[in-house]
């Protein structure tokens, strides 16, 4: 568990791993540089529990925090929690279950998704309870896809062994890292497990989120995001160019959108942005209304007919920073 300022969430978060009714874990948590009283909310369970690993460190991020406890992780599995999210009491000891019948790379469960500003709720959960070899979760891939999230790390299972068999971790990235790690590990993988059950709770859309700002850095980490899973496509010989072009609008409208109407950065600031994510659409040979032609999905084609609109009303030139 990385953790970095979320003393508000920390106790739910702690306490849905140590109330497993599965007690023979170690619980490693990485405190990633926090000033908020999260150190002391931790010290609090360390005190009184013998499963908890910790390590305080500067911030660092929470690839390297990951990192750091993929490398202590001395168990068969390892899952991943985020700190400001939970757990259903019996999600190990379901896991468990899956582990003692097939002994897979990857188990995959389903989850909930909790819009702290609208209240409304989204499950995510695979299609059957199933196990797949690697053929079988090829012919399958876009079915698991589509009911259930490849990117997130929090609704797998992974094994220990077969992690350090293929030399996984995670890449240098505050957006995406997940998704990258996920998209490597399935490129590998051999077999693995479905679960038809929800036993992870996470809130989005929170006041202050980082999706609300506005970076060019996190523009091209999507797109990096977009090139792996594309390469991660190629490697299971899976056609879905149609899913990567969408992608790739979805990342370039919302960058233009947020850059448009954000209300705190200056208009030259905001042409100069604007520039820089032109740029990138020339460079993905996405800046040309002939593109409308190949995008059969008609809200990406609206998308991309808003970036043509205002993109063509920004000078262009080569942006290298």
């Amino acid at each position: 568990m990385p953790v970095y300022n979320v003393k508000k969430y920390l106790d739910r978060s702690i306490l849905s791993v140590l109330n497993q009714s599965f007690k023979d874990i170690e619980f490693i948590i990485i405190n990633d540089g926090s000033t908020d009283g999260s150190h002391e909310t931790i010290d609090s369970y360390l005190k009184k529990d013998k499963r908890i690993k910790y390590i305080h460190q500067a911030n660092k991020g929470v690839s390297t925090a990951r990192n750091i406890a993929l490398s202590m992780a001395l168990g068969d599995y390892v899952y991943f929690i985020d700190a400001d999210d939970y757990i259903d009491k019996n999600l190990l000891l379901d896991m468990v279950s899956q582990i003692d019948k097939f002994n897979p790379d990857i188990i995959f469960f389903g989850y909930e998704m909790d819009s702290v500003r609208s209240g409304r709720k989204i499950d995510k959960i695979p299609y059957e309870t199933s196990y797949l070899n690697r053929a079988e979760f090829v012919t399958n891939f876009g079915l698991i896809e589509n009911s259930v999230d490849i990117n997130s790390l929090w609704n797998k299972v992974y094994s220990n062994s077969f992690l350090s068999e293929i030399g996984a971790d995670f890449p240098d990235m505050s957006v995406g890292e997940d998704a990258v790690f996920n998209y490597y590990c399935l490129q590998n993988v051999r077999d693995i497990s479905l679960v038809k059950e929800k036993y992870y709770y996470y809130s989005f859309e929170r006041p202050g989120s980082a999706i609300n700002t506005v970076s060019l850095g996190r523009m091209r980490q999507r797109l990096r995001v977009i090139n792996e899973y594309e390469h991660l496509c190629n490697v299971l010989n899976i056609r879905r160019q149609e899913v990567i072009l969408q992608k790739r609008v979805n990342c370039f409208f919302g960058e233009t959108k947020t850059t448009l109407f954000s209300k705190d950065i200056l208009i030259v600031l905001k042409i100069k942005n604007l520039a820089r994510i032109k740029t990138e659409l020339i460079k993905y040979h996405l800046f040309n209304f002939n593109t409308l032609f190949k995008v059969s999905d008609y809200k990406s084609k609206i998308k991309l007919i808003f970036c043509l609109f205002v993109l063509s009303m920004i000078p262009w030139r080569n942006h290298n920073d």
